[in-house]
């Protein structure tokens, strides 16, 4: 596993810069930032070979990862209610939602849209892909 997450490092060390800046924060300040800017506090344990309370702060990229998921998920619901939507939206999660077919077109045509949040963490208007699934009437797959 340390050898395919060397590769992977290797090949984009821009992300690892970053990881590796998100984990510093989280270790030695107790949390870190979304890209919303909502501070997300780190859980401290105990140092095995010190004794002492430390924060897990590698804990703190997974944090901002899945926190800036969800700052992107709720500028889109947020949008999708002022699009008249709420009421189809059957459930939201994670990166994800479920909704009724006929706004289906159209929420995925908000989720397309980047925050303005994420444009100002990436510098730039990022392009975000979307899929669509038709989960049928009991949001299962067919077999």
């Amino acid at each position: 596993a340390e050898a395919i997450q060397r590769a992977v490092m290797d090949a984009m060390p821009a992300i690892e810069a970053s990881l590796n800046t998100i984990k510093a924060m989280g270790n030695q300040h107790g949390y870190v930032v979304t890209i919303a800017g909502r501070p997300l506090s780190i859980p401290q344990y105990v140092n095995k070979r010190t004794g002492r309370q430390e924060y897990a702060g590698y804990k703190g990229q997974n944090y901002t990862v899945q926190g800036s998921a969800y700052d992107q998920l709720a500028d889109t619901m947020g949008r999708g209610y002022e699009a008249g939507l709420a009421g189809t939206c059957r459930l939201a999660m994670h990166d994800e939602v479920v909704v009724d077919n006929e706004a289906a077109d159209e929420w995925r045509r908000l989720m397309m849209v980047p925050s303005p949040a994420l444009c100002r963490a990436v510098d730039r208007t990022p392009v975000l892909r979307t899929d669509m699934v038709d989960m049928g009437i009991r949001w299962t797959k067919p077999e």
